[in-house]
């Protein structure tokens, strides 16, 4: 990634990081682990950054209304123009809450300049998310951030309004409603069985398709082309945790839906997902 930062009081900033995170997700949480290097430059004077960080997450309900993260990072920002090394450890944590349209994050941190001489900072912020539509929303933010050198930008107290676009609203929708389907309705029928190793195969009955994606909680809300099999059913093997999960497929390209045997979560948008319990 590539940033700039100006403000009216202090030079222009410019840096780079590349970045590499590994993930070990479940139903309910995860955990993950990861580093960045890079470069910043201000007024013209240029220097090394090095992040190493890791973390989790809880979610607090299957339908991932509620959900608790944390983690813990230490910064090395390199020589300043003074002389001096920056370095810094941080620990934060974050609460988001989710219902209907609505999105909120709220968190703190504390960072650690010095442990010998015990010299500390705190911050904290929260934010509000109103999606407009699914991958579009207003987001109001407001709170303390400490600086932060990767990027070059000085300590602030902020209050801002933005939009804020992407693909989908969140890797967990909030649940409205649950419906049965009629046993009868089996086309895009799923199934999940046992595969070699952790790995699970999951299999939607869906014969005269050209394409078959699915998607959820155990991709990361990514989408997956399926493999087609002989009898006409699609193929999929995937690290799936034993428990509930949101999944949708989508046929030929069309819209995404809930596979019709599973139990349907009506999200906020009107759209819908499956619940699939993996024993």
């Amino acid at each position: 990634m590539a940033s700039g930062f100006g403000v009216s009081n202090a030079g222009p900033a410019f840096g780079w990081q590349l970045l590499a995170r590994e993930h070990f997700t479940g139903s309910l949480g995860g955990v993950f682990v990861g580093g960045s290097g890079g470069a910043v430059s201000q007024a013209g004077y240029w220097r090394g950054v090095l992040n190493a960080h890791s973390g989790g997450y809880l979610r607090l309900d299957a339908l991932g209304r509620d959900e608790l993260s944390a983690a813990l990072s230490f910064t090395d920002g390199g020589v300043m123009p003074d002389g001096s090394r920056f370095r810094n450890g941080d620990a934060i944590a974050y609460w988001t809450h989710r219902s209907g349209p609505i999105e909120l994050l709220a968190g703190g941190g504390v960072r650690a300049y010095s442990l010998s001489r015990s010299i500390y900072s705190g911050w904290g912020s929260a934010n509000v998310v109103l999606w407009i539509t699914n991958g579009a929303g207003i987001v109001v933010a407001g709170g303390r951030a400490l600086e932060d050198v990767t990027r070059g930008v000085p300590a602030a107290r902020y209050l801002s309004a933005s939009f804020r676009f992407g693909g989908s609203r969140g890797t967990a929708s909030a649940a409205t409603l649950v419906r049965r389907v009629r046993p009868e309705e089996d086309g895009g029928r799923i199934d999940v069985r046992a595969g070699d190793d952790s790995l699970r195969v999951v299999t939607v009955r869906l014969r005269g398709a050209s394409t078959v994606e699915l998607m959820g909680d155990f991709t990361d809300w990514e989408p997956v082309s399926m493999t087609q099999l002989p009898n006409g059913e699609w193929s999929l093997e995937r690290i799936v945790a034993r428990g509930t999960h949101h999944v949708a497929i989508r046929v030929n390209g069309g819209s995404w839906g809930a596979p019709p045997n599973l139990p349907h979560v009506s999200d906020e948008f009107g759209g819908e997902v499956g619940l699939l319990i993996v024993p």
